[in-house]
């Protein structure tokens, strides 16, 4: 680390695509380092999809994740390279999206750059040579910190031997909230001094067999009769999030789809405001968490059903192979119905996560000092390589 600057940070991660999850990781990354390091003691390049909203939304530099040249420009000004948060290592989207963050991982360590996993979900890993390639990387980095404990049972048994693993937690559990406007305008909408709850549910369109519209409909209108409260479809990645919503709503009466443009913390705002909560969304479930919103979760993906045992809630995820609309609105209303005992709980598991999800800037500073360092790595370590 240079003594005449701040800390210079490569992030590589699924920035600058337009999920609310995400960005949220992104900024929770970002509020992290200001609380733990302090205001200009790191400066943050993000790698990204989309540059210029990259520094819109977040203020921070930010080259084209695509484009090798600035890249590898980007990895030989940075002091460390984080890749994380998110679901970054894994084969269930694509082989491909894998293969690029192990790319740039490398490329780093090529150029004898530390580097830190920061807070990932790892996996799945279904192909044999996901895991290989994962592991053969992993062993390359000086730290890595993940989400979940299972993410950390699936490194070690992919092998990955070299360096430290730590279980923190989300990057997002760092934001604060903020009250976004269209929030006010909706409630206007429905009637300022409206007594009744605010229902959120959060999808996504996931691959078949996956509920039916129709399906989903039945469930948001079960829901609505059993706890008596106002639908509004919270959409956390545009275009397929918000035209599924749409699609469910058109077929209740009274149900709203919040679509104006929030950004992480507006919508973190939006989820402390509910009453309860249906998501399949990871970062839908963590606001409702950090917000202490009673809620029940969908289960497509394992990061959601570690997330529920994270937070001691495993009797409301459903996974979505079984999903039963008459369950999930039983199940809603019945943790609605716990009021503050559950509240409370959400509360305190919502602190303990926040405290270990600034952890994750405590480990990445002793990296950036050269302080902290796994087994050999195969390459050499940037104070050795100047000399």
């Amino acid at each position: 680390m240079r003594r005449d600057s701040c800390l210079h940070i490569a992030l590589s991660g699924y920035y600058g695509c337009g999920n609310t999850g995400d960005e949220a990781v992104l900024a929770g990354i970002v509020e992290s380092f200001r609380q733990r390091a302090g205001e200009g003691a790191a400066r943050i390049t993000v790698l990204s999809a989309d540059p210029q909203d990259t520094r819109r939304r977040h203020g921070l530099d930010a080259a084209d994740r695509m484009r090798m040249p600035q890249v590898r420009r980007t990895l030989t000004e940075c002091d460390l390279l984080l890749s994380g948060g998110g679901s970054l290592l894994q084969d269930a989207t694509s082989l491909r999206s894998l293969l690029y963050y192990l790319m740039v991982i490398w490329m780093a360590r090529r150029q004898g750059k530390p580097v830190m996993f920061y807070a990932q979900g790892i996996g799945p890993l279904r192909r044999r040579m996901a895991r290989a390639l994962t592991r053969m990387v992993a062993d390359r980095t000086q730290y890595i910190t993940v989400r979940d404990p299972a993410s950390a049972e699936l490194l070690k048994r992919i092998g990955v031997r070299k360096p430290p693993i730590e279980v923190t937690a989300d990057p997002a559990f760092a934001l604060k909230p903020q009250e976004p406007q269209a929030l006010a305008a909706y409630l206007k909408r429905r009637g300022e001094f409206c007594d009744k709850p605010l229902i959120g549910i959060a999808l996504r369109p996931w691959m078949p067999p996956e509920p039916t519209v129709e399906e989903y409909a039945r469930m948001a209108q079960r829901t609505a009769q059993k706890t008596g409260g106002l639908l509004l479809f919270l959409p956390m990645q545009p275009p397929g999030d918000a035209t599924l919503s749409r699609q469910i709503a058109d077929r209740l009466s009274g149900a709203e789809v919040l679509e104006a443009p929030l950004s992480p913390q507006e919508m973190l705002g939006v989820t402390g405001r509910l009453s309860g909560l249906i998501a399949m969304r990871l970062h839908a479930l963590i606001f409702g968490a950090i917000g202490a919103v009673p809620m029940v979760a969908l289960g497509y993906d394992p990061k959601v059903a570690s997330l529920m045992e994270t937070l001691g809630e495993t009797q409301r995820h459903l996974p979505l192979e079984r999903f039963d609309a008459e369950a999930v609105s039983q199940m809603l209303a019945a943790a609605m119905a716990e009021g503050e005992t559950l509240r409370s709980h959400l509360r305190r598991r919502a602190q303990e996560l926040t405290e270990r999800a600034l952890t994750n800037v405590d480990r990445a500073l002793l990296v950036a000092a050269g302080q902290v360092y796994g087994a050999d790595t195969g390459f050499t370590r940037p104070d050795e390589a100047a000399q």
